[in-house]
């Protein structure tokens, strides 16, 4: 090989080695920031959770006090209507 050609692969391993270091720290730049932006959308669930949550418990309980009226009414008419029943 003669001096030309070893200095032109020289100079071609040489750009080599720099796009493939600046696509390494691009990749390693795009994980990160993936990263972060999942950790962002856990943090923002969590948070919608800890907002949400007493609305929730407010509604369960008002739903279990009207299944709870509903079923006193029932056994309510249940009781009434055994008087009237014939034997």
């Amino acid at each position: 090989m003669d001096p030309k050609e070893f200095k032109k692969l020289m100079r071609m391993v040489e750009d080599n080695n720099q796009m493939i270091s600046k696509m390494r720290g691009a990749q390693k730049r795009a994980w990160w920031l993936s990263f972060f932006k999942y950790v962002l959308f856990i943090a923002i669930a969590l948070g919608a959770w800890y907002t949400v949550q007493p609305l929730i418990e407010n509604l369960d309980a008002a739903y279990n006090s009207v299944i709870d009226g509903v079923e006193s009414i029932q056994n309510v008419g249940d009781s009434v209507g055994g008087i009237f029943k014939k034997n």
